[in-house]
């Protein structure tokens, strides 16, 4: 004998609910356990040599890359380091020197690149804040124009730190 169970309406609207909320949430909670920019997190104020680690791997991992939109504008990316073997638990991907770039609101971006050249992309808005340095000018980012950041002595990276900042442990 088989028997048959009939959900009311309530009992399906009560489970589409939950399922959705799993779907909106879903997104928050890979980045949270899964691949992403674990530190600095969202809304850090950072000095100094700042510590970026985090998670990066795919089935079809190719290579991560991480670089920095300034004043937030991924017209105004500028590379920051790469890794070409994933980083499969939460851990240092490189050290970031704030003080060679300008004070203000950026934003981190972390891409794994799949074997296809996909790629997923996780954000962390950031806070540079170093003494005597330069502000972000807003001017600069407005009219689509990259910011100047040769003239600046303290955004000229010699060789040796740029070497430094690609190697990845």
């Amino acid at each position: 004998m088989t028997r048959k169970i009939h959900f009311s309406p309530t009992v399906w609207r009560a489970l589409g609910g939950a399922l959705l909320a799993l779907l909106l949430l879903a997104p928050g909670l890979r980045a949270a356990y899964g691949n992403g920019i674990h530190a600095p997190t969202a809304g850090s104020v950072l000095s100094g040599a700042a510590p970026v680690t985090g998670k990066a791997r795919h089935p079809t991992f190719r290579k991560w890359q991480v670089d920095l939109l300034l004043g937030g504008d991924e017209r105004h990316a500028t590379f920051l380091a790469l890794g070409e073997k994933p980083q499969d638990a939460p851990g240092a991907l490189f050290s970031l020197n704030t003080a060679a770039y300008p004070n203000g609101e950026h934003t981190l971006r972390l891409r794994v690149v799949h074997s296809n050249l996909n790629y997923d992309e996780y954000l962390a808005p950031v806070t540079f804040r170093n003494a005597g340095a330069a502000e972000l000018p807003a001017a600069a980012l407005a009219d689509g124009a990259t910011p100047d950041l040769a003239g600046d002595s303290a955004a000229a990276l010699t060789a040796a730190e740029i070497a430094t900042t690609e190697t990845v442990a």
